[in-house]
């Protein structure tokens, strides 16, 4: 119950901030903007789009290694399903699909798998924070307060470092605090917390394999930023390269936080205000590009998405892992 209230709260709060930005919309000018797409832009976006996907299959498939040798075939499908299930519910749900899909197919443990994805996704938080550090320091310290960007930065790499390399000592210290104070379910807990230091402990790499995440994870954000770039251009918008990464790595983060199912809200608020106050376009223009994005993000997420679960579990009927 305690789930579906939550769905409702986020929803409750997606459908709220959608109609405050209705308030703030003209309809006429925002249709006419939307009739003016040119769809050759948007086909240049969406394979450039399947172009980083290869860089995140990649990318995981390293991130998996020590834990389970998965296909490449199947990491990309996987992360298709997972994406649909994140889109939808946008509760961290693509994490727990993957540790779902990699227990289910290849027994996996669903706690480490799922823990390893988080690392996947951290990568993704990183550079991206980092991104907008580095542009933001060169002309648009008015926007940003470095020093709170560096504590963003900082901080997932501190606890990333915990639970990845010191996760054998985390782990006693949990263990013991537990039983000196004879804590409740104790005997549950230890269990999952063991099987999650362990997932995380896939991000404890050698230097080159690190950078390798690090230079796949930096490559699939700048190819997703010309994507970006095409989309501004379908609306006729030209900007700068260095615009389009520093405002695809704003409006990415908004994906990687808890949102409203289907992003309800989310993509149109954060989305009109990034697009005005990083590039200063018009507001009704910036609406009509986040509203086109949402509706092209929906359509391309839940076509791949369905047919890769479809895919999925007929390989679960037959067996085969």
């Amino acid at each position: 119950m305690r789930k579906e209230f939550r769905f409702l709260i986020q929803l409750f709060f997606g459908i709220v901030l959608l109609l405050i930005w209705l308030r703030f919309v003209e309809w006429d000018l925002l249709l006419s903007y939307l009739r003016q797409v040119d769809l050759r832009f948007v086909g240049l976006m969406f394979i450039l789009g399947m172009v980083s996907w290869i860089f995140r299959v990649l990318r995981f498939k390293i991130v998996l290694k020590p834990l389970v040798d998965v296909p490449s075939a199947t990491v990309f499908v996987i992360s298709l399903a997972a994406n649909l299930f994140n889109f939808l519910l946008a509760m961290r749900a693509g994490e727990l699909t993957k540790g779902h899909y990699l227990k289910r197919l290849y027994g996996s443990s669903f706690v480490r798998a799922t823990s390893a994805a988080l690392v996947d996704r951290i990568a993704d938080f990183l550079i991206l924070v980092f991104i907008i550090l580095l542009i933001g320091s060169f002309g648009y310290e008015g926007y940003f307060s470095l020093p709170l960007l560096v504590a963003v930065f900082l901080l997932p790499l501190f606890l990333l470092y915990l639970l990845a390399w010191e996760g054998t000592r985390l782990f006693s210290f949990f263990e013991s605090l537990m039983l000196r104070f004879d804590l409740p379910y104790r005997d549950r807990i230890l269990p999952i917390f063991h099987n999650l230091i362990k997932g995380f402990a896939v991000a404890r790499r050698d230097p080159q394999t690190l950078l390798l995440v690090c230079v796949l994870t930096f490559a699939l954000t700048v190819i997703e930023a010309i994507g970006f770039l095409l989309l501004f251009m379908a609306f006729g918008v030209k900007i700068a390269f260095l615009s389009a990464l520093l405002t695809f790595s704003l409006f990415a983060l908004t994906f990687l936080l808890p949102s409203a199912p289907a992003y309800i809200g989310t993509i149109e608020v954060a989305g009109s205000l990034i697009f005005v106050l990083i590039l200063g376009i018009d507001g009704n223009l910036a609406a009509s590009i986040a509203l086109f994005y949402h509706a092209y993000s929906a359509f391309v997420v839940g076509i791949m998405g369905l047919a890769a679960i479809l895919y999925l579990h007929l390989k679960l009927l037959r067996g085969k892992g």
